[in-house]
């Protein structure tokens, strides 16, 4: 019994054998398609984004925040080469400085918040290698961008309910700044995209006798997002 079973033992395993080598090829093949067969195409992103900010001397507080995104367009004009254009939106809360404080007596003390909210538009070129499913990337670019700064505070004579309704003060600074980033795209079909990305932004805003001298409005950027070809 066991020498009339081992002929057919050893079909079955080349057969396996025949069928495993056509169908990984096969896998791969269509893996690759993802990553690669994907040049002269729209393509849009949306994420979330968290701030590692550059610190300046003249703050303090300056902390690491997740109230950031960076979402907009782009087109793949190669297989390796895209352009794109993006929205970012970063928020941060450092400490008041003396020099933002409203007159004494003005303000509840204990009372005053700042914040600073950098809005942009930037262009950027990216080189990406695709590995499969798994598309990595670089790239870099500059943008314009809006920084406002904003301190609030209580009335003194206010009990309850007063958040803000004290003294204030506000700048604004419009500058360019530049960038570059590092990541990766991983597909999930043909169309569809999760990615992750580390983006420097070299950004500095001038707030006149608030915050004297520069002030880096910039850092590391964490993204996590989510891309897809259109249509």
């Amino acid at each position: 019994m066991r020498k009339k079973s081992e002929p057919k033992r050893q079909l079955a395993l080349a057969t396996t054998a025949v069928l495993w080598a056509s169908i990984v090829p096969a896998a791969f093949a269509q893996d690759g398609d993802l990553a690669s067969a994907s040049a002269n195409k729209f393509y849009a992103f949306v994420g979330g984004a968290a701030l590692a900010p550059r610190k300046n001397s003249q703050l303090q507080g300056e902390h690491a925040t997740f109230l950031g995104g960076i979402a907009g367009g782009g087109y793949r004009i190669s297989q390796n080469v895209a352009v794109e254009l993006n929205y970012l939106l970063s928020f941060r809360t450092p400490d008041t400085p003396k020099t933002a404080e409203p007159p004494a007596g003005t303000f509840k003390p204990g009372s005053l918040d700042s914040t600073m909210l950098t809005l942009g538009i930037a262009a950027t070129v990216k080189y990406r290698f695709a590995m499969g499913r798994l598309a990595p990337y670089a790239g870099g670019g500059f943008g314009a961008y809006r920084t406002r700064w904003d301190t609030t505070s209580d009335d003194p004579s206010c009990a309850n309910r007063c958040t803000g309704n004290g003294p204030g003060i506000s700048r604004h600074s419009n500058d360019l700044g530049y960038h570059a980033l590092a990541g990766a795209d991983y597909h999930i079909t043909a169309k569809d995209m999760v990615a992750a990305e580390l983006r420097y932004l070299k950004l500095d805003a001038d707030f006149g006798d608030i915050v004297p001298g520069k002030v880096h409005v910039g850092g590391t950027f964490l993204w996590l997002g989510y891309r897809r070809f259109i249509p």
